[in-house]
């Protein structure tokens, strides 16, 4: 552990740099799900393992933060929570005179920061109570399937995404960063991975029309009865999305590579401002300047080869460490005034004592 805290592990940077880039992608690719089944087949393949893999990797670096009752980290993810749900709700006041809002109920961006002070609230409890961690998987994994049948469950306190992405989150927290990151550059893995990547991607290109109708699965957004004729099985095809997505998302660690990518990991440092602010620029581009309607009148077959290029333009304008500093003065403001000249003191993957943000802060070594 000591030698894990002394330097940073290029790889988990490497995951989620590529992680945000496909949390901007898939929000780019969505505003054109009900119209083009090319959109549709990129949504099934992205939000299979992106999310999961998210919360799957911000347990991996939230153990001190539990351990050592960090309350001030823990209560930064509700400020970052109230923060983006602004962030969000001014932008659609101004671009769409969009008067809706509700604090208590969220499907967009915000539902992340505020599952993840649930999360470390509650493994808080269950760390007193020392529970086995077959028992939590098991029982965490049981009540998600069962909790889709309850049509009363959904967006309201994000309940519903609470539920079913947990143990994504506690199965990071009971593994070791360090040993999975070397576990995983087995070359035996690496080719199975790249392989069992590709074949997934030919699925939901040829059958993408058939599995988006499970798109409720994937956003767990809403309970089975979204399914329609699907909804008795819900249990079931949530239980296949459990072994689907992490699966999946052991196939994608295992293929990004271990050492350190230039600007790429720096960015994978850099993720808290980009999940913060991307709704921004994404809101303007695609839905006020309907810039995807633009690029296909332009080239109507060719148009979405451009959404990545859109979606990587909002990731670098929103990548900053300006503004990665204006949005931790807000959420932990103590610890940034006390450390003015290195406010990267906050969550790094470095130093667990730290981890307070699900390790994508940009921190700053001395």
């Amino acid at each position: 552990m000591s030698d894990f805290r002394s330097r940073r592990i290029a790889k988990w940077d490497n995951v989620k740099a590529l992680l945000i880039f496909l949390v901007v992608m898939g929000h780019v690719f969505d505003y054109y799900t009900k119209e083009e089944p090319a959109a549709r087949s990129v949504f099934v393949f992205i939000y299979m393992f992106h999310m999961p893999l998210f919360l799957f990797v911000s347990g991996l670096f939230n153990k001190n933060t539990v351990k050592k009752r960090h309350w001030g980290h823990i209560v930064s993810y509700l400020l970052l929570y109230i923060l983006i749900k602004f962030i969000v709700l001014v932008t659609e006041l101004v671009l769409f005179q969009d008067q809706a809002f509700s604090f208590m109920s969220t499907h967009w961006v915000p539902w992340y920061a505020y599952v993840m002070f649930v999360y470390l609230c509650l493994m808080v409890l269950l760390e007193k109570l020392q529970i086995p961690s077959g028992y939590v998987m098991f029982f965490s994994i049981l009540v998600a399937c069962m909790a889709g049948y309850d049509k009363r469950i959904g967006v309201f306190l994000s309940i519903s995404k609470t539920l079913v992405f947990f143990p994504f989150f506690y199965a990071g927290y009971c593994l070791n960063p360090e040993k999975l990151a070397k576990k995983t550059e087995n070359p035996v893995l690496k080719v199975l991975s790249g392989v069992m990547l590709i074949l997934f991607g030919l699925l939901c290109a040829r059958q993408g029309e058939f599995l988006y109708q499970f798109r409720s699965i994937l956003t767990s957004r809403y309970p089975y009865k979204a399914l329609g004729d699907w909804s008795i099985y819900g249990g079931l095809i949530r239980l296949i999305y459990y072994a689907a997505a992490f699966g999946t998302g052991l196939f994608v660690i295992s293929i990004v590579p271990y050492r350190p990518l230039g600007s790429f990991s720096k960015l994978g440092q850099n993720t808290l401002q980009v999940y913060s602010l991307h709704s921004v620029p994404l809101f303007f581009l695609m839905g006020y300047l309907r810039l995807g309607d633009i690029l296909a009148s332009i080239m109507p077959v060719l148009y979405m080869f451009v959404f990545p290029l859109i979606a990587l333009f909002i990731v670098l304008l929103t990548c900053w460490d300006f503004w990665g500093s204006l949005i931790r003065l807000f959420i932990y403001p103590a610890e940034y005034w006390k450390t003015k000249q290195k406010p990267a003191a906050m969550p790094t993957m470095q130093r667990e004592n730290r981890e307070e943000i699900n390790n994508i802060t940009n921190p700053k070594r001395k």
